[in-house]
């Protein structure tokens, strides 16, 4: 664009303006695909995680994206802290599930509800919006690797965000899944 200046033939700087875009999302589809490779390597140990504190830290890092789309982030009853864990890994899932409630919901005004049960020794989370819901023929994509229900122009991302939780919920001994 600074080669032509004011001259520039017509359709170059849309030209030049798609490119670079096409450039910032393969960067960030390489950074998120490093995620998912990195996600058991190179861990520091584990250590009891607050995740009362977490939620509220993802509260902050979305807050442009709760005010933009006016929505409301529900914990039920105070989360409990886990053991044994690592932050980073546990923050990525919360992290990725409450913007995907956001992100995805057309509402008014959307919600996203995290809650949990304790029940055997076992944790078993929630986080769920009232968003209109994924069709039950892409349930079985929802997880894997680039797999998208919307375009680029729809919405943001990578494809990659739910593969990446599925590996940490697995790393866990956990699974991952979706109703409604």
């Amino acid at each position: 664009s600074r080669q032509f200046g004011d001259a520039s033939p017509k359709g170059a700087k849309e030209f030049i303006d798609m490119s670079k875009q096409s450039a910032d999302r393969l960067t960030k589809q390489i950074d998120d695909m490093l995620s998912y490779c990195r996600v058991d390597r190179n861990l520091p140990p584990m250590q009891a995680v607050d995740l009362n504190q977490m939620v509220r830290t993802i509260q902050m890092e979305l807050n442009e994206k709760i005010k933009e789309k006016n929505a409301i982030i529900t914990v039920k009853k105070p989360l409990p802290v886990l053991d044994e864990v690592h932050s980073s890994m546990l923050h990525h899932v919360f992290q990725n599930l409450i913007a995907n409630g956001i992100k995805f919901n057309t509402n008014a005004s959307p919600e996203v509800c995290i809650d949990y049960r304790h029940e055997h020794g076992v944790f078993t989370f929630s986080v769920s919006d009232n968003g209109i819901g994924i069709d039950a023929a892409y349930k079985s994509k929802l997880f894997q690797m680039l797999k998208r229900l919307h375009t680029v122009d729809q919405a943001e991302g990578t494809g990659i965000g739910l593969a990446v939780c599925k590996k940490v919920i697995n790393y866990y001994n956990g699974e991952i899944w979706l109703e409604g």
